[in-house]
């Protein structure tokens, strides 16, 4: 709750986990592999999401290690 609005205060959108994973992806900070296993790590800390979100994460992870093209 207070991350959001510091980040409102300072002038961003919030954004949630499975969002900062997949730029971190998209970005090269993780692998496809680690950003598997961060989803993992997040369910096994007690982390909800529904089993169809997290289908859902995967595949979108999936189309971002890809190359475009």
């Amino acid at each position: 709750m207070y991350a959001r609005i510091a980040v409102r205060a300072l002038g961003s959108k919030p954004r949630g986990t499975i969002f900062v994973l997949a730029a971190a992806l998209r970005k090269k900070h993780l692998t496809y592999e680690g950003y598997l296993e961060s989803l993992v790590g997040l369910v096994k800390a007690g982390f909800r999401m529904s089993e169809e979100v997290y289908l859902e994460a995967v595949r979108m992870g999936y189309q971002k290690r890809r190359p475009h093209g």
